[in-house]
């Protein structure tokens, strides 16, 4: 990872407000992807068929059989289908929406996605379907942010009250003020860039997982990575964060 990656990292993306929920939910969805091939390859082994090619990850694959157990009312597997897919949405929540707002959004995506159970079982990719509902309640909230007045006011964006910054170390605080300015220029990027950085850099995904989630090829994905770091790069620039 490049320095300017490294500091955009370390100062922007883990706010007291939601780190700790979303360390949880990586951890979660780390575990899902490590184990769900082993699992595939022992039950492989037990009948003697051969294991099945598809284009989809294991973790996607298992993502997928949670999603259909779901619309059996399997209240364990929606957990796991929430713990797996949380990072996604999260992602592209927070790239246009304040901290807070989008820590709370995530549970009424997951809302929509247990009302819509028996639809979500149907599709071939639920992860590429929750960010798209994802998407729709961020603009629908954005609208409604706007009609207030500046959705970007420095309390908002932060989801700190002001008697939370004033009890933290100045240094600390200085810091946090600083990765509030970082991820208000990622938010102000145009939409595709917003998103591709909130989920690299926020929530750490790779290139194949935001293409298969985002729909979108390998190659566009790495295109709107470059070109949306160079943005951000130009706007802090023009902020004077360096």
């Amino acid at each position: 990872m490049n320095p300017f990656r490294q500091r955009l990292c370390k100062q922007a993306l883990c706010y007291p407000s939601h780190r700790a929920g979303i360390a949880k939910l990586h951890v979660r969805a780390q575990h899902i992807r490590k184990h769900s091939a082993s699992t595939i390859e022992a039950h492989s082994r037990l009948t003697n068929k051969p294991q099945a090619v598809d284009v989809r990850t294991s973790g996607e694959q298992q993502s997928l059989e949670f999603a259909q157990r779901s619309a059996l009312g399997d209240r364990d597997a929606f957990r796991s289908f929430y713990e797996y897919n949380a990072p996604y949405v999260h992602g592209v929540l927070v790239s246009c929406l304040p901290t807070a707002k989008a820590d709370d959004i995530v549970q009424d995506v997951f809302l929509i996605a247990w009302r819509d159970r028996k639809q979500l079982a149907q599709l071939a990719n639920p992860t590429a379907w929750l960010c798209v509902v994802a998407r729709n309640c961020a603009r629908q909230q954005l609208r409604k942010l706007q009609s207030q007045g500046d959705p970007w006011d420095s309390t908002q964006s932060s989801g700190d009250s002001p008697q939370l910054r004033t009890s933290q170390d100045p240094s600390q605080s200085t810091e946090q003020d600083r990765g509030h300015r970082i991820l208000r220029a990622l938010r102000e990027l145009p939409e595709p860039y917003a998103e591709v950085l909130g989920l690299r850099l926020v929530e750490g995904l790779s290139g194949p997982q935001i293409a298969s989630a985002l729909e979108r090829s390998h190659g566009t994905i790495r295109v709107q990575l470059t070109r949306g770091m160079q943005r951000l790069r130009q706007a802090l620039k023009r902020e004077g964060i360096s």
